[in-house]
C-alpha cells in the first residue's frame, strides 16, 4: 500500500509540475521579410515550453488564450482559430519566428505572444505578463519610372535605362511588334531574364525581361 501511495504522490507532483505556466514571456519582437500579402515575426522566446502568436488587423489583440485549450493555429491570417472574433491564432509551436501570410497591403496588424506549458487540459498559458506589437504591410509604390531612353541600338539588343520611382524594385516588360498590353499582378513572382522570351510571359507576348 504505501508503494502505491508513493508511486501515486510521485505522479500527481509530475503533473503539477507539468501544469505550472510560464513565468518568462517572449521578448524583443521585431518584423522582417515585410511583403504586401505578409511578413515574418521574430521574437526571444520566454521559458515556456511553447507559445501561440495571436494576430488582429486594425486593433491591438484583447483576446487572451484560456487555460485547459488548445488552439489550432494556420499562419493564413484568418484561418486558425479565433480566440475572440477577428483575433486569430496565427502560430503555435517552439521556434522563434513565424511567417504569416494572408494579408491585405497597406494594412496594420498586431501581434500578442503568449508562453504555454502543458497540453490538454493541462494547458497553463501566461496571461498576466505578454508582449504586443503590431506592422504595416507594404503598399503598392506612388511614383512610377520615368524618362525611359533607349541606346546601344544593334540588330540583337539594346540598352534601356531610365529614372526609378519610389518601388523598391521594378520590373521591365517588353512585347515585340505592338505595345505592352498586359499588367503585373499583385502577390506575384516574375521572372526577369534579359534574353526576351525567356522571362515570365504575362498575357501573350509581353515577356519580363528586367
Amino acid at each position: 500500500m504505501k508503494k502505491i501511495i508513493l508511486l501515486l504522490s510521485v505522479l500527481l507532483n509530475a503533473i503539477l509540475t507539468e501544469a505550472q505556466p510560464p513565468t518568462i514571456p517572449a521578448s524583443n519582437i521585431t518584423f522582417s521579410l515585410l511583403e504586401g500579402n505578409g511578413f515574418r515575426i521574430n521574437w526571444t522566446s520566454g521559458n515556456g515550453a511553447r507559445r501561440i502568436v495571436v494576430m488582429r488587423q486594425g486593433s491591438a489583440v484583447t483576446a487572451l488564450p484560456v487555460n485547459g485549450t488548445d488552439y489550432n493555429a494556420n499562419s493564413i491570417f484568418g484561418s486558425g482559430d479565433a480566440i475572440l472574433p477577428g483575433q486569430f491564432v496565427v502560430y503555435d509551436n517552439v521556434a522563434t519566428f513565424a511567417d504569416v501570410s494572408g494579408l491585405q497591403a497597406a494594412t496594420t496588424y498586431h501581434i500578442a505572444i503568449f508562453e504555454y506549458n502543458g497540453t490538454a487540459s493541462a494547458t497553463q498559458y501566461l496571461t498576466s505578463s505578454f508582449p504586443a506589437a503590431n506592422q504595416a504591410t507594404l503598399s503598392a509604390p506612388a511614383t512610377q519610372a520615368s524618362n525611359i531612353i533607349f541606346s546601344n541600338i544593334i540588330g540583337s539588343s539594346m540598352t534601356l535605362t531610365w529614372t526609378n520611382g519610389n518601388g523598391a524594385r521594378r520590373i521591365v516588360v517588353a512585347r515585340q511588334g505592338s505595345p505592352v498590353n498586359a499588367n503585373p499582378v499583385d502577390f506575384t513572382f516574375y521572372s526577369g531574364i534579359s534574353a526576351f522570351g525567356s522571362g515570365t510571359q504575362i498575357g501573350t507576348g509581353n515577356f519580363v525581361v528586367f
